[in-house]
């Protein structure tokens, strides 16, 4: 059996921050903004 290795969580971040279209992540009842890298500020 093949040994499935995963992203952790501050792995993930890492791609979304760096990636060239504009992301943003948001979480919570109150819509908190975990994250928006680069290209979501500049949007």
């Amino acid at each position: 059996m093949a040994c499935v290795k995963r992203l952790n969580d501050k792995q993930l971040l890492e791609i979304l921050y760096r990636s060239e279209n504009p992301v943003a992540i948001y979480t919570g009842e109150e819509i908190l903004i975990e994250l928006a890298n680069p290209a979501m500020m500049a949007a």
